[in-house]
């Protein structure tokens, strides 16, 4: 009876009771944390402003990083819920893929700056997102950067975008440098609506671009219908 007494008693010494935790440094990691990640998702717009940016994605970002810093302060230095933490997260599948490269280095981002604060490496932190930012923030202002060309957003109903894009390839091929989905939506039963981001050349004025777009499609593509322009700020 004694031994099992004993036994856990020995169990008891090795839990960390709640009260052992710090609440000013669990606070402190997390304010940071979002401090940080709202910096990062602020840039991310800044650096995203010639094309459509879901906000709800710029809250997950900041959201992210605080889940990253909790999940880090549970773990602590205990491998056994390392490796459980690692089994339940393995069974999580995401359907959406992501579009953007930019969208993978900002969540990979806030994921590295909730691990350093709830790893309560906080000057880490501060520096790595400083200096990170800037330096995401001078390549892409830097003339490498691709995208200086007027950017639009077209969006249309259709079928497919067979007939678009040939109208698109076959009259405004030289004013066209780049185009991407954004999004496509079923409205209703074999029609779709499709949103591209399109890049155009310097030298080719948007509304022209668009009106010359609208009424060549109204002689060749006659299933594209509601085609509208939205022009992004640079």
């Amino acid at each position: 009876m004694n031994e099992i007494v004993e036994y856990f008693g020995h169990l008891n010494q090795q839990t960390t009771p709640l009260g052992a935790f710090d609440i000013t440094r669990i606070f402190l990691s997390i304010a940071l944390s979002f401090v940080l990640c709202f910096l990062v998702a602020h840039l991310y717009r800044r650096l995203n402003n010639a094309r459509s940016v879901d906000i709800n994605f710029l809250i997950a970002l900041t959201v992210l990083g605080m889940v990253a810093c909790f999940i880090m302060q549970a773990v602590g230095n205990n491998l056994a819920r390392a490796f459980s933490l690692a089994g339940a997260l393995s069974i999580v599948r995401f359907r959406n893929a992501v579009k953007d490269t930019t969208d993978i280095v900002a969540i990979f981002f806030v994921m590295a700056i909730g691990i350093s604060c709830g790893a309560n490496f906080f000057s880490l932190a501060i520096l790595a997102t400083l200096l990170i930012g800037f330096l995401w923030w001078l390549v892409t202002e830097s003339p490498i950067k691709i995208a200086n060309e007027p950017v639009i957003s077209l969006q249309f109903n259709a079928q497919n975008t067979e007939t678009f894009f040939s109208v698109l390839k076959n009259s405004f091929q030289k004013d066209v440098i780049q185009s991407n989905l954004r999004h496509i939506e079923e409205v209703q039963k074999n029609q779709n609506k499709f949103t591209y981001d399109v890049h155009l050349s310097k030298r080719k004025n948007p509304l022209d671009f668009y009106e010359a777009l609208k009424g060549q499609c109204e002689k060749e593509a006659t299933d594209v219908s509601q085609l509208s322009m939205y022009l992004h700020e640079q």
